[in-house]
């Protein structure tokens, strides 16, 4: 329930369903729109929007550069559901375990604390997160039980935690990141889109031209938003 709960938060707040949708099907940064290039290759994707219909094209580049991106959402959540090992921390003599969608807890001097189980999740400025409550009794104020909030993010190392913080008493703040939650970009290819028009585009306003075009752009500005947020972590 909770995938499919994320799934269509993506979904929704992406601003045209199309733009999502399409940016999953290719693995290019590159966009441009047709000029007089001479297109020899099939092209790979067709898209019709009412009386308009839009081709795009794959053309090889010259020079090629890696780009790192983190995964949607909905592709992080399905990546640590299916995490095979526990992810563990060290700091001093204690070990932290963390398991996604099950707990936390802490070993010192083989003593375990259960820091919580799994109760829910959130987004937050394109960070997915997890939140573990109902703990042990902390020991410093037995009205107040431990618990955490988990971070995950995308990175070009392996899955490990970067940051472990008591912010509040005997509650956790961690950062978790790792290339498993990252995309490898290549810029092989450049996407070229020719619009060609139909029979009956001759009826169509141009309130509806305006609108295919502002799609496109809305893809490209969605598309290095992403590529942006991924860089910076």
């Amino acid at each position: 329930m909770e995938i499919l709960i994320i799934y269509i938060y993506n979904f929704l707040t992406t601003r045209k369903w199309f733009i999502f949708v399409f940016f999953c099907l290719t693995n290019t940064l590159m966009f441009k729109k047709y000029t007089n290039e001479e297109l020899t290759e099939d092209p790979f994707k067709i898209i019709e929007l009412g009386a308009s219909k839009t081709t795009f094209y794959k053309v090889p580049n010259e020079k090629v550069k890696t780009n790192y991106m983190q995964l949607h959402v909905p592709f992080i959540i399905d990546k640590l559901f299916h995490l095979q090992n526990d992810i563990e921390y060290m700091s001093g003599s204690i070990k932290f375990v963390i398991r996604p969608f099950k707990d936390v807890f802490m070993v010192k001097e083989g003593k375990k604390t259960f820091i919580g189980r799994f109760v829910r999740s959130f987004i937050d400025n394109e960070s997915y997160w997890q939140v573990f409550e109902k703990g042990d009794k902390c020991g410093f104020n037995k009205n107040v039980r431990w618990s955490a909030r988990v971070q995950f993010t995308g990175s070009i190392d392996n899955l490990r935690v970067v940051r472990l913080i008591e912010g509040n008493l005997c509650n956790y703040e961690i950062k978790v990141v790792g290339d498993i939650l990252t995309r490898k970009i290549t810029n092989k290819d450049t996407i070229i889109y020719k619009g060609d028009k139909k029979d009956e585009e001759d009826e169509s306003t141009e309130e509806e031209e305006d609108e295919n075009d502002d799609m496109m752009q809305s893809f490209k500005t969605f598309k290095m938003k992403l590529l942006g947020g991924a860089s910076s972590r």
